[in-house]
């Protein structure tokens, strides 16, 4: 069985190799470089995903966005990894195929509801009485579509009140990662969105309204 070092060792050379390999000479990463290699492995970014995001970002430079200069760096690459990477842990919830008609939405809510029931984050108690509520009205039937609708944005709006402050400065840095030139009430908008995204995608939080099914 693989131990930790190994497993470090083996992330370093897959996505090394598949870099160098796109971007061609010099055949070797910068002290740089390897700290956004190192950043990656440490927070469990898997190797498809990043190899997407590095994929990702040779075609923007292809398609003639501006470089840094002299050869692409890992470090342009980082944002791209990122983003591949959000797409990927996205994808992790939920994952089935849009249902189709208002019953089988609602039948879609009601069964991720009463599966998260089963399994609410511990330091989350207070989504509990949120999904029973949103329980309740899918198995209601028909006519409870604004019911959900508003549970989504209280869900929401929960999400951003009480997370921890680290959330927010882990968000407040990918946002301007992404748009170095955010402000205003917009960048609010993007932090807060982020939030939200972030929290969803780690503990696995459905969605109660019925547009997302």
């Amino acid at each position: 069985m693989e131990d930790g070092q190994e497993a470090r060792d083996r992330y370093f050379q897959e996505v090394s190799r598949a870099f160098l390999r796109l971007r061609g000479a010099p055949f070797i990463l910068s002290g740089r470089e390897l700290h956004v290699l190192a950043a990656w492995e440490k927070e469990g970014i898997p190797v498809s995903a990043a190899l997407a995001g590095l994929e990702q970002a040779f075609r923007r430079r292809s398609a003639g966005a501006p470089p840094a200069r002299g050869k692409l760096s890992l470090v342009f690459c980082d944002a791209f990894v990122r983003r591949a990477y959000d797409q990927h842990r996205e994808r992790a919830v939920g994952g089935r195929r849009p249902a189709r008609g208002g019953a089988a939405r609602r039948e879609r809510i009601r069964e991720e509801a009463k599966a998260f029931l089963e399994e609410v984050p511990e330091e989350m108690p207070w989504l509990a009485e949120l999904f029973r509520r949103a329980l309740s009205h899918a198995e209601a039937g028909e006519g409870r579509e604004t019911e959900l609708e508003r549970l989504e944005e209280e869900l929401a709006a929960l999400l951003w009140e009480r997370c921890p402050a680290e959330e927010r400065e882990k968000a407040e840095r990918q946002v301007l990662r992404e748009f170095p030139s955010s402000a205003g009430t917009e960048h609010e908008g993007r932090v807060r969105a982020r939030v939200v995204k972030n929290l969803r995608v780690r503990h696995r939080i459905p969605f109660i309204s019925g547009r997302y099914y």
